[in-house]
């Protein structure tokens, strides 16, 4: 009798220690999928930073490249009127 007793005591300890284990396992799965999630929205906005960091690099080149030529244009005026003026 004592044996079949011990024999129930063990098989509820083994279930109980099955139940768990399951239980960690489905909480390291959400946990999982949460941060894959929220590794996917950062890599989405990540993505959408850059382009918008080239997109405004491109801008900032083509104003750079107008500073230039109006740079120019200023400096070439300002020559020929000091050879107008001479």
């Amino acid at each position: 009798m004592c044996f079949f007793f011990q024999l129930m005591i063990l098989e509820k300890e083994h279930q109980h220690e099955k139940e768990s284990l399951v239980m960690r396992y489905v909480q390291a799965e959400h946990s999982n999928n949460e941060l894959a999630e929220r590794l996917q929205k950062v890599e989405t906005k990540l993505s959408d930073w850059t382009k918008e960091r080239d997109v405004a690099l491109g801008k900032w080149k083509v104003l750079k490249e107008e500073k230039a030529k109006l740079s120019d244009l200023c400096d070439s005026k300002v020559v020929c009127s000091v050879v107008l003026l001479a």
